[in-house]
């Protein structure tokens, strides 16, 4: 099978890209945007086998020429990828994940004979909004509550409008969040170093987060097995969530936390992150039924290995 990889060079797709080739595929991968490269996570052998290309999702020449070429699959994780890089510039946020994603699917139908192609366009659990207290299933009504959640909605309705008109198969993906080691920016590993400053200064450590919050949390390797279970069993036209099922309250994450590292912490509110859902959950049970995926890394695991991985 012949893949391209968007956001090749990101957390998630530079270990996508090992697994793809493990399985024998031929690969194509884009490079580009602002946010850190974890292309070095790869082999030289590994780096040598891949079709690599730039992108830039803000403008169609650039995209055109990424695309170019004859594809099975197109793994569409390029993006503004947080919240924080959302807030700072929610039109830069849009012109990337909603328009970069409309330039993407637009290009690829020019190429010629789109038959066979899927597109499988990365979006996120957060399009959902406020959990209601239970898991979310894909028929749960979109209600997001942060540009950057917006913006992933933006690129999925983009993606269909392509599809309606051109019939461009278009697979939608929702993960929730994910970690694991080498995460630089989020939740986890922000916890992690605050955790070793104090512990090292003998200090109590005083993190930023609403003990009371629900979220649902995967390894980010379980998530990566989910993208490469779509490649042949997803279904066209379908949205699948990629998530553990499991909810978590932020105040048992930090007392896992601070068992590993056995040190104390507190946990208080972040004003910065008010007004996003207390509850959030998603229910993978549609796509455990179309591809057998399930998810087999414990959170505590994960958790243990980010404690004990050393720095970059």
């Amino acid at each position: 099978m012949r893949v391209l990889v968007t956001g090749a060079t990101g957390w998630v797709g530079s270990r996508l890209l090992p697994r793809l080739l493990a399985e024998g595929h031929h690969v194509g991968a884009t490079r580009g945007g602002s946010s850190p490269s974890h292309e070095s996570r790869l082999t030289p052998d590994e780096s040598s086998q891949v079709d690599w290309r730039s992108l830039d999702l803000t403008n169609a020449l650039s995209v055109r020429n990424a695309v170019s070429g004859a594809w099975d699959v197109v793994v569409h994780l390029a993006g503004v990828a947080t919240h924080v890089e959302a807030e700072a510039d929610p039109g830069h946020a849009w012109n990337v994940n909603a328009a970069g994603t409309a330039r993407l699917c637009h290009a690829l139908t020019a190429e010629g004979d789109i038959t066979g192609l899927t597109v499988i366009v990365v979006s996120s659990g957060d399009v959902y909004g406020e959990g209601a207290g239970r898991p979310n299933v894909e028929t749960d009504p979109p209600a997001p509550r942060s540009t950057y959640a917006a913006t992933k909605l933006g690129a999925e309705l983009a993606a269909r409008g392509v599809a309606a008109s051109t019939g461009l198969r278009i697979i939608v993906a929702r993960p929730w969040p994910h970690t694991g080691p080498g995460q630089k920016l989020l939740l986890f590993p922000r916890w992690i170093r605050e955790l070793k400053s104090a512990k090292a200064e003998q200090r109590i450590a005083k993190l930023k987060g609403d003990p009371d919050t629900v979220r649902d949390y995967s390894s980010v390797d379980d998530v990566v097995e989910a993208y490469v279970s779509l490649l042949d069993r997803g279904v066209p036209g379908e949205t699948y969530n990629i998530a553990s099922g499991k909810p978590l309250l932020f105040r048992d994450a930090v007392r896992i936390l601070s068992d590993c590292l056995k040190w104390e912490a507190t946990l208080d509110p972040d004003p910065a992150r008010a007004g996003g859902a207390q509850y959030s959950v998603g229910d993978p049970t549609k796509l455990k039924r179309a591809t057998g995926w399930a998810p087999r890394i414990p959170l505590e695991r994960t958790l243990a290995e980010m404690v004990n991985a050393k720095e970059d």
